[in-house]
């Protein structure tokens, strides 16, 4: 593995729907693999991330993606809970005309919800574990778990645990000038079926 140095972070299941929004600051250049882990999260508290209504239909998506340039695009419900993880190559790639043929419906018949990577999928460390974590760190977790977003918890069980922040690993390369992307695995059945299916990159 290329991170073998480096430490795993724990891993949660469980990624809350709640996500926190504040406004925002820039990423810090020169980064290393030493770097601290928190210089490369995009922590809600200061990035709001960019969000679209579960419901919106594909080709609304990529006309978002083409005219705002972004990598990926955080799906809620009506009420502002996180969903899943909508990314570009999803919609712009082959995986769309695959999800197309397979439910034989018209582009507009298509939500990002057929396209998005749900919730359910995704891993989340809590944020008190980043304190003394580095770059590498983050990278190794991605590798081990074959995850390409990792999501970020705060709270605990006495306060309502919210969706903190997360670590993209395709921004993480570019900053550091990694060509690099964790394998992608298929925890499941229904995730290899998925990516059998065209769904494939479940977590780019």
């Amino acid at each position: 593995m290329v991170f073998e140095q480096f430490a795993t972070l724990a891993l949660s299941e469980a990624v809350p729907a709640q996500m926190e929004r504040v406004a925002s600051a820039q990423v810090e250049s020169r980064l290393n693999l030493a770097s601290p882990a928190l210089s490369v999260l995009q922590d809600f508290r200061q990035h709001p991330p960019a969000t679209v209504q579960n419901q919106l239909d594909v080709e609304q998506a990529m006309e978002l993606f083409r005219v705002l340039q972004l990598r990926y695009l955080l799906v809620e419900d009506a009420r502002g809970n996180m969903q899943g993880i909508l990314t570009a190559d999803a919609v712009l790639g082959p995986q769309r005309m695959m999800q197309l043929r397979l439910h034989q419906v018209l582009p507009h018949e298509l939500s990002v919800r057929e396209l998005m990577i749900p919730r359910a999928r995704l891993l989340s460390v809590p944020y008190a574990a980043l304190a003394g974590a580095c770059i590498g760190d983050v990278l190794h977790t991605l590798e081990v778990s074959g995850q390409h977003f990792l999501c970020v918890q705060d709270g605990d069980a006495a306060k309502q645990r919210q969706l903190r922040g997360l670590f993209c690993a395709r921004e993480i390369g570019e900053w550091l000038g990694l060509p690099w992307s964790p394998p992608l695995r298929a925890r499941t059945f229904s995730e290899l079926r998925a990516t059998l299916l065209g769904r494939a990159d479940l977590n780019s």
